[in-house]
């Protein structure tokens, strides 16, 4: 499992490489350290082409995913927010 990553209202970008064809599968819920409330966090994802051009979203309760065939070779940027007026949540991507 990935370390939660703690957002306080703000977005989180990570970037990989790529090649045109390759499929990526991109998972974001929520993860409630021990100790910890839950943050009524509703992800949101944003995945952008080499180029910065939006290539797809989606949200979801406590969860979402993107199952996505990439048309371009280079670097892609996943963008992670939530969307609710959260001020703090624990999540994995």
């Amino acid at each position: 499992m990935a370390k939660p990553i703690k957002q306080q209202r703000a977005s989180t970008r990570r970037t990989f490489e790529a090649d045109a064809g390759d499929s990526v599968l991109i998972i974001v819920s929520e993860q409630v350290p021990e100790g910890e409330s839950e943050s009524l966090f509703r992800p949101n994802i944003n995945l952008f082409d080499p180029d910065g051009e939006l290539l797809d979203f989606t949200n979801g309760a406590i969860s979402a995913h993107l199952n996505e065939t990439l048309p371009k070779t280079g670097q892609y940027t996943v963008r992670v927010n939530g969307l609710s007026d959260v001020w703090s949540a624990y999540y994995a991507l």
